[in-house]
């Protein structure tokens, strides 16, 4: 038997737009037949219109998400850190590299941290090193450079583009009109220019200091070299003092003297340093 439908009814459940009303629905539309499976929006497995805080993961997306949309416009962790400006060895050091590529790095904004001594600019001081020698020395050789004893310092420096700035004091006394001559060697060999050549043997020197024309007439005081050496090496260096007496002279090369012309001196003190200057 057929049942009748009642078209008042029925027109009259319509809506405005001819659909069924939900109230007019008794069960939830499951997502095979196009509905949502759900009976209210906090409980639809979709997301919703404005802010969503449930969202624990995207899938099935091809197109990478763009920079405003939150993203990384990348497919890849390399091009993400790329599009970010996070390019490792470029815009940012390695984990395990030296940064030696690093080409936009505005050391002005450095704030803490150690930048390297090889990365400062020219005519840096990157270190600094010491010799002070407080005893007396004498020798009777003559005719010829000897080292002084004692007045030597070590360095080894960073980079082959350094240059070495060697700053000496040496503490002496002259009589009988002979003057002692000095020069800078290092490892041995001597790096400091000489000046004109003389009739004495020694011939020449680059700083030396004398006293005056009496027997016994004396002269007490400092001499003092300045040389910077450009040694192009890594290696470390041995810089020493060396002094001459003239083979004509009858005295010995005193440094750091207790006496002068015959007289009491104040002894004193002499030093050298070495500086390592950036190239």
């Amino acid at each position: 038997m057929t049942q009748a439908i009642n078209l008042a009814n029925f027109a009259n459940s319509l809506d405005s737009s001819g659909g069924v009303p939900p109230t007019q629905l008794n069960a939830v539309v499951p997502v095979s037949k196009g509905g949502t499976g759900a009976a209210t929006t906090a409980t639809a497995p979709f997301a919703i219109k404005g802010a969503n805080s449930d969202i624990t993961s995207l899938s099935g997306l091809t197109t990478a998400l763009s920079l405003s949309q939150g993203g990384t416009n990348a497919t890849s962790a390399a091009d993400a850190r790329i599009a970010l400006g996070l390019q490792i060895g470029v815009d940012v050091l390695s984990p395990t590299g030296s940064g030696a590529n690093l080409t936009s790095l505005d050391a002005g904004s450095i704030s803490t941290g150690t930048l390297a001594k090889a990365r400062l600019p020219s005519g840096t001081v990157l270190q600094v090193v010491q010799t002070v020698l407080s005893t007396s020395f004498s020798s009777s050789t003559r005719g010829s450079y000897i080292p002084i004893t004692g007045l030597s310092v070590n360095i080894t420096p960073l980079s082959t583009s350094s240059k070495i700035l060697v700053l000496c004091q040496i503490m002496i006394a002259d009589n009988n009109n002979w003057p002692e001559g000095f020069h800078i060697y290092r490892n041995g060999s001597v790096v400091t220019p000489t000046g004109p050549t003389t009739s004495l043997t020694p011939n020449n020197t680059y700083a030396a200091a004398g006293g005056g024309n009496a027997i016994n007439a004396g002269m007490y005081g400092p001499v003092l070299m300045n040389y910077l050496d450009s040694p192009a090496s890594t290696s470390t260096l041995t810089y020493q003092v060396y002094g001459a007496k003239p083979s004509a002279s009858s005295a010995n090369l005193v440094v750091n003297p207790t006496t002068a012309g015959g007289s009491n001196s104040m002894g004193g003190s002499s030093s050298i340093i070495v500086m390592e200057v950036a190239g």
